[in-house]
């Protein structure tokens, strides 16, 4: 771990994140074969915590990796020299002391533990809790905090990165003349933020749940009856 550069120690923080939720699976399994949380409470709390705190790393992780990779390629001049293994130290460990506060905090049972979700498969925060208190603090602690503002620094950095080498390799191709792969370039692009916006769908539905009447609130599940008895 001494011997990585900086963005490598980020990358191998994300593999780790995404491990341990890749190994939380284990009990969507075991739930599965049993139709429903059959570990009761206690593995409903586990569930909960190892998965929030599996998703809250690998969330900011890849904020990190963006905001690593923006600066040299937005602001070279200025970045350098300031990309140290300290730093990345650091911002890995406040990484992870922000992933267990957000994943401790329901352990307390503040009146809004972890609680199952719709399939009753996994568990996550009560987003469904009639407690308006409940719904501001996972609002304003969790909603916008691990999950709004981070999405909007990955797009907003990667945007501007895309932006700032699109510039460059289109003024670069009209001195050589190497136009033909603009437009696949352009399909690439497209595809990307295509499939990054589709792969925060479900998730999307289940945070708008939040403050929406119950008539809403059933939209998911009806939607799955309609998918699984057309």
């Amino acid at each position: 771990f001494k011997s990585l550069k900086s963005a490598n120690m980020l990358m191998l923080n994300l593999a780790i994140g995404d491990f341990i939720l890749l190994a939380n699976t284990i009990l969507v399994v075991y739930n599965s074969y049993y139709e429903g949380p059959a570990l009761g409470n206690l593995g409903c709390q586990i569930d909960g915590f190892i998965g929030t705190l599996a998703r809250t790393v690998s969330t900011m992780t890849s904020t990190a990796i963006s905001l690593d990779r923006y600066n040299p390629i937005i602001h070279p001049l200025k970045s350098l020299g300031k990309q140290t293994k300290h730093k990345a130290r650091i911002w890995i460990g406040l990484i992870w002391i922000c992933g267990l506060f957000f994943s401790i905090i329901p352990l307390f049972d503040f009146d809004y533990g972890f609680a199952p979700t719709g399939f009753l498969l996994t568990c996550t925060f009560d987003f469904l809790s009639d407690d308006i208190i409940n719904k501001c603090i996972i609002i304003i602690f969790y909603i916008i905090s691990a999950w709004i503002l981070p999405t909007i620094t990955v797009l907003y950095c990667y945007i501007r990165m895309s932006i700032s080498v699109y510039t460059n390799s289109e003024a670069t191709n009209s001195r050589i003349g190497q136009t033909s792969t603009k437009k696949r370039n352009k399909i690439i692009f497209g595809i990307m933020t295509t499939r990054f916006s589709l792969t925060y769908d479900s998730t999307l539905m289940a945070r708008c749940r939040v403050c929406n009447p119950p008539q809403v609130d059933c939209l998911p599940d009806l939607l799955w009856q309609i998918v699984r008895d057309p």
